[in-house]
């Protein structure tokens, strides 16, 4: 049986953005984005932003939307 279902979880690590950390690898972070103004999630959008730029992958900025979200199909009964 897996830990996850057994409704337990590591109390050494910390949910970040969707994803279990280590609390140690969390705080670190979190200082790092305090150091330079931003909240935890915008660091990381940074960071990533910044290592794509690096391999020569162009960054889409978030707020210009290029497709329309597609609509839902309503449900068959």
């Amino acid at each position: 049986m897996s830990k996850g279902s057994q409704g337990r979880r590591d109390p050494s690590r910390v949910k970040m953005m969707g994803t279990y950390v280590r609390a140690e690898f969390y705080t670190e972070i979190q200082a790092e984005a305090e150091r330079r103004g931003l909240n935890v999630s915008e660091f990381i959008r940074e960071l990533a932003t910044d290592a794509l730029l690096d391999r020569g992958i162009e960054v889409p900025d978030p707020l210009v939307r290029k497709f329309k979200k597609k609509a839902k199909k309503p449900r068959r009964k």
